[in-house]
């Protein structure tokens, strides 16, 4: 989880209690019916919201991408269809961004329909190749000038930032 990595006791700790609740669950599966997976440890997404999908999977339940559903059941596809450009939104945009975060989501579904995709951001990584291959066509950073993150989320600040973002997003794609 982000903000563990400054107390490394602490991701300790936990990296311990998660395996042990891993090997919890494995042995929950095995004692009830013949499991599907040989360890939910290493199915992907068993780790997402602190360790719910492994018990989805232990309860015999299927991991879908939360964005995917969202997307699915507010009938984004069908709203794409009426759309010139996307606008979607994250904090930081990096590495864990590009490995399946909802912008992400967003922008792969608005590609499939030929919709481009302007993200406005908090902050970004110096490299987003992967980002931008998966659909993104813009990186916007919010910030209108330099200020610390307290200022910056002041919501007089905020509302200026993303008054002026937004209109850089529309300026880029009228070009």
């Amino acid at each position: 989880q982000k903000g563990l990595a400054q107390d490394p006791d602490a991701l300790d700790t936990y990296d311990r209690w998660m395996v042990r609740y891993g090997a919890l669950l494995d042995a929950a599966c095995r004692a009830v019916a013949t499991p599907r997976f040989r360890s939910l440890a290493g199915v992907p997404g068993a780790g997402a919201a602190g360790g719910l999908g492994a018990a989805v999977l232990a309860l015999g339940g299927a991991l879908t991408p939360g964005i995917d559903a969202v997307l699915d059941r507010s009938g984004f596809d069908e709203a794409l269809r009426d759309c010139d450009v996307v606008v979607t939104g994250e904090g930081m945009m990096d590495g864990q961004t590009a490995g399946g975060k909802a912008p992400l989501g967003v922008a792969r579904r608005a590609r499939a329909a030929g919709v481009p995709v302007v993200a406005v951001v908090g902050g970004q990584a110096d490299d987003l190749d992967a980002v931008y291959e998966q659909g993104v066509d813009l990186v916007l950073p919010i910030v209108r000038r330099p200020m610390d993150l307290s200022h910056a989320l002041d919501p007089s600040q905020t509302r200026a930032n993303l008054r002026t973002a937004g209109e850089a997003a529309i300026r880029a794609y009228l070009l």
